[in-house]
């Protein structure tokens, strides 16, 4: 998978289910815990809005409140994360599209 679509899917599997820890992500997308910590900051330098959480019950998430503001997106670019989102969810199983 190209590390584009991992940190998309990063992004869409957060927005859907809140927190996940580096370990949960690292084996969802099958990769170490290095490259999620690698993926979050490349995350958070194109402007989404995550924060991390220490301790047992800690993770990252996305802040509250934050939802992607479709109007910075082209529909070429729109079609392109779509497709990218198709191949996220057919790589992991998981329906990132509905």
């Amino acid at each position: 998978m190209a590390q584009i679509d991992r940190q998309l899917g990063i992004v869409m599997l957060l927005l859907r289910h809140q927190r996940a820890t580096a370990r949960e992500l690292a084996e969802r997308f099958d990769v170490s815990t290095r490259t999620i910590r690698r993926d979050i900051e490349s995350i958070c330098m194109a402007g989404v809005p995550l924060c991390t959480h220490q301790g047992p019950s800690g993770g990252v998430e996305i802040m509250d409140g934050y939802a992607v503001d479709r109007s910075v997106f082209t529909m070429d670019e729109i079609e392109t994360m779509c497709i990218a989102l198709r191949g996220t969810d057919s790589a992991l199983g998981e329906s990132y599209t509905d």
